[in-house]
């Protein structure tokens, strides 16, 4: 259960986001689970109809599909609750995260940076073999007109 509750490595932003989506998930399981109970509630009065009016086979039925929808409500109800623990520990997880001075260094948003200023990497070995070009042709220019002077 602890894997998918590490924050280890990420900024309080995205510790932030990642939370939100475990919240998300768990509102939609809320959501699924009133729906269950709504096609449960559903499913009782078609039970009722049916044995009203001596259906027993359409009551068997309908209880068949009562037993279905009761089992999926206990599922989700389950995993409702594990999240609610991950939820939990991942917003104390999160507070201590936002109260700790960040020190980590972010590798990739400092070579973005440095793309933008200088360049790509092949922009950049582009650049100074023109550099050094320009100076080889300089220093073969200066020995040039040192030749023709003498």
């Amino acid at each position: 259960m602890t894997d998918d509750i590490d924050l280890h490595g990420l900024t309080p932003a995205q510790a932030r986001e990642y939370t939100l989506q475990f919240v998300a998930n768990m509102k939609e399981l809320e959501n699924r689970r009133r729906d269950l109970r709504r096609r449960f509630e559903s499913w009782e009065r078609r039970v009722k109809l049916a044995r009203d009016n001596q259906r027993v086979d359409l009551a068997q039925e309908a209880m068949q599909k009562l037993d279905e929808i009761t089992r999926r409500y206990q599922e989700l109800g389950r995993e409702k609750r594990e999240l609610e623990v991950k939820v939990a520990l991942l917003k104390q997880r999160l507070r201590r995260l936002e109260r700790e001075p960040q020190k980590t260094v972010n590798a990739e948003g400092l070579l973005e940076q440095l793309e933008q200023v200088v360049g790509s990497d092949q922009q950049l070995k582009e650049s100074i073999a023109r550099v050094e070009a320009d100076d080889e042709l300089e220093e073969l220019r200066r020995k040039l007109k040192e030749q023709e002077e003498e």
